[in-house]
Formats: C-alpha cells, sequence, structure tokens
C-alpha cells in the first residue's frame, strides 16, 4: 500500500513483470504498473482490471468498424466532431435496441 504527499488515501500497486515478445533477442523484463484503490485481493484486482479492459476495447471495437469510425471524413474539428456524435449516438441506440429487444441473449450475442 502506498499513498502520495498530500493525499490521505492509501492506494495499492501493482506491478506486473513479463517478456516483451517483439524483442526476441531482449533478455530484460518489460513492467506494467496498475494503481488502485480496490479492497480484494492483487489477484482479484488483475482480474477485474483485465476484464474491463476487454469490455471496453471491444467496445471501441464494435463502434469503429461496425458504424464506420475508423477515420473522420475531414479534416474540421468541428466536422469531425459532429459525425462521431451522430455515430456514437446511433451506436448506444443499436445497443439499446439489442438489449431491450433481445433481453438477456443480446448480452451473449456481443
Amino acid at each position: 500500500m502506498h499513498s502520495m504527499n498530500g493525499m490521505h488515501k492509501a492506494f495499492r500497486l501493482i506491478v506486473v513483470k513479463y517478456k516483451y515478445q517483439a524483442e526476441l533477442f531482449d533478455d530484460q523484463p518489460k513492467y506494467h504498473v496498475i494503481a488502485s484503490n480496490r479492497v480484494e485481493s492483487t489477484a482479484d484486482t488483475l482480474v477485474w482490471y483485465r476484464s474491463c479492459g476487454e469490455v471496453s476495447e471491444n467496445g471501441i471495437k464494435e463502434l469503429k468498424i461496425g458504424f464506420g469510425m475508423e477515420c473522420m471524413p475531414c479534416w474540421q474539428f468541428e466536422t469531425n466532431a459532429a459525425f462521431f456524435r451522430i455515430g456514437v449516438i446511433a451506436h448506444n441506440l443499436f445497443v439499446l435496441f439489442k438489449h431491450s429487444a433481445l433481453g438477456a441473449i443480446g448480452s451473449v450475442i456481443e
């Protein structure tokens, strides 16, 4: 458990050590650090952290690929922002329709 200067709440630092696959001839391990205020064990926190990443990554992938958000239509910020907002609204309406029409089966189809 750690705390930073000026903070009154402690948090857990989890350091994950792994070999970076792209560096085949480099024997130096790489590190990934997770700061968490969850009260579960370290293993449970890692399971929760990794499962959250999959959900958000899949949602972003569905938005980008399923609703044409891979690239923006032009170089104007306001136009791209409007385009992206419309795409997110369409995605959210699709998810709402899927869950309301299919119920519990809709979460399995994702």
